[in-house]
């Protein structure tokens, strides 16, 4: 349905654009020949007969079915789409595909180097497919990191909520700048810049010697 719904937006624009146009541009001479076109056409419906005027009938009552029930699929209550759970005995059950989505940004947000995740699941058939685009940061190992996000989504998944996987879950793994990464917030000086405690004091070990101090 969605692809029909391009499909007649994209030709609504397409008449819409010279149309519009030469009648905002053209209007005297647009309305012209409109005028001369309705002319024209019902000159050649009058001499139509009989059987042609029932032919273009049925076509129209055609017609007016498949705008009927195309009418009807896009007004129509949309089931919420969902999962099977699998794992239940004696009863049926089913999750969202929006809280299947919630739990695994949930989880693979809490490993480490992650920043930010994207989920997109789709439900088809009893089963889950997953695909998510992950941030993490620019030092990470990317083979390990996806091993690790892929097995916390089978987790939480097929352990936790008890669905089906359809198909391997893919990662799409991008890098945040270098320049927003954490650094080290601790610069240790050479050990010639370090000043040595007081003889007579109890304190152990060196004080680190700030810049500009």
């Amino acid at each position: 349905m969605r692809i029909f719904n391009k499909i007649v937006v994209v030709i609504l624009i397409l008449v819409a654009l010279p149309v519009g146009t030469l009648f905002l541009v053209l209007p005297d001479v647009t309305a012209t020949g409109l005028a001369n076109a309705s002319t024209s056409l019902a000159a050649l419906v009058t001499a139509f007969g009989q059987a042609t005027r029932m032919g273009l009938l049925m076509l129209a009552l055609a017609l007016d079915l498949v705008l009927l029930w195309l009418l009807y699929l896009e007004l129509r209550r949309k089931p919420t789409p969902g999962a099977r759970v699998t794992r239940i005995r004696g009863g049926e059950g089913e999750v969202t595909v929006e809280a299947v989505k919630q739990r695994i940004r949930h989880h693979v947000t809490q490993l480490s180097d992650v920043v930010e995740v994207r989920a997109d699941i789709s439900a088809k058939g009893g089963r889950v497919g997953v695909a998510l685009d992950v941030v993490t940061s620019p030092h990470v190992n990317v083979p390990q990191k996806i091993d690790e996000i892929v097995q916390v989504v089978r987790e939480a998944v097929t352990g936790g909520m008890g669905l089906s996987l359809r198909g391997k879950p893919t990662v799409s793994v991008r890098h945040v700048a270098y320049s927003e990464s954490p650094a080290a917030a601790t610069h240790i000086l050479p050990s010639s810049e370090m000043t040595p405690p007081d003889a007579g004091g109890e304190e152990k070990g060196f004080r680190l010697k700030l810049p500009g101090r």
